[in-house]
């Protein structure tokens, strides 16, 4: 009876569901990666504010030189300030963090449709759909953008569990995978940025190497190292990682039941698997709403309890529309 719900043309709603979470996905990618290249600017500029800085005082015999690089220095440092405080606020980063959120709550809703579980498993099943992906954009207070930034993903065509763990899981593992691995190695690096500036800054200010003109690198050496270390904090990578590898370490459990026949009750399979995708969802849009230091300070933590074992992240925020 269940299998009736849906017909030809009540399959738009699901549709247009989905497509209304790939628009929430185009604004998310859009907001996420103005923020990154206003974050980079930001430290570029301030980096060279500090050489420029330091450069000008080793000219003083050249004061033309020396007032022109004065001139660059200041400008560097203002326009860093204006980018960190226009583009960098709170606002920016709640937005496209929540619009992230929100079209994976928009997936979550098709998938469990086209599973035919419930809620979507009675004559009402078209309405259902359309009045949920309602209540999850009701008052967000988030735009939408024109721009074509991403390719968006073509609509799942599944209707057995067989689909579902091919298409659903099997993409989710390897997205939580890459993703996971990625900020390792993005992690890594930026580590390694901020030590080889922290240490060049400490063995200029021991006097190592003598130069007249060295020790007035030592504090741009610092302040680069310092802005670095901020960077990798205000970037989130630490604080979300283990939760990428939780979701996937889950997941790859839940398709490994499947494939083993041990999956005998479809609606509570599928609910599984889309609990710990939530339960993902919800925790990493909780770390974004984290000041970074608070975000970084619990990281730190966390390496220091790992002899005690892997700490859980915790669901730290209700559902979007909730």
């Amino acid at each position: 009876m269940a299998s009736s719900v849906w017909s030809s043309a009540a399959a738009g709603e699901q549709r247009e569901v989905w497509r209304q979470a790939e628009e929430w996905a185009a604004a998310a990618d859009l907001g996420k990666r103005s923020v990154l290249r206003a974050r980079a600017a930001a430290l570029l500029l301030g980096t060279a504010g500090a050489a420029l800085g330091a450069l000008g005082g080793t000219l003083a015999g050249t004061p033309k030189a020396a007032r022109l690089v004065g001139l660059a220095s200041a400008v560097a440092v203002v326009l860093a300030g204006f980018i960190g405080r226009e583009f960098l606020g709170d606002a920016q980063e709640l937005a496209w963090s929540r619009a992230r959120a929100l079209a994976e709550a928009l997936r979550r809703e098709v998938w469990l449709s086209l599973m035919r579980v419930p809620p979507y498993d009675g004559f009402e099943a078209a309405s259902t759909i359309l009045q949920a992906a309602e209540s999850l954009q009701q008052n967000t207070g988030l735009r939408r953008t024109a721009l074509a930034v991403r390719t968006p993903a073509p609509f799942p065509e599944a209707t057995t569990l067989e689909d579902y763990a091919r298409l659903r899981l099997d993409g989710q593992i390897a997205y939580y995978s890459a993703v996971w691995r990625g900020a390792d190695r993005r992690t890594r690096r930026w580590r390694v940025a901020a030590a080889i500036l922290a240490g060049a800054a400490t063995i200029l200010g021991l006097g190592v190497i003598t130069s007249p003109v060295l020790p007035a690198w030592v504090p741009v050496l610092t302040t680069a190292a310092a802005a670095t270390a901020a960077h990798l904090r205000a970037l989130r990578l630490e604080a979300v990682l283990p939760l990428y590898q939780e979701a996937e370490h889950q997941l790859r459990l839940k398709r490994t039941a499947f494939d083993g026949g041990h999956v005998t009750q479809r609606a509570a399979f599928v609910h599984a698997c889309e609990d710990i995708m939530s339960r993902e969802n919800q925790s990493w849009r909780a770390e974004w709403k984290r000041p970074p230091a608070d975000a970084a300070a619990e990281a730190d933590g966390d390496r220091d309890r790992a002899g005690e074992g892997p700490a859980r992240p915790a669901t730290k925020s209700p559902p979007i529309g909730a």
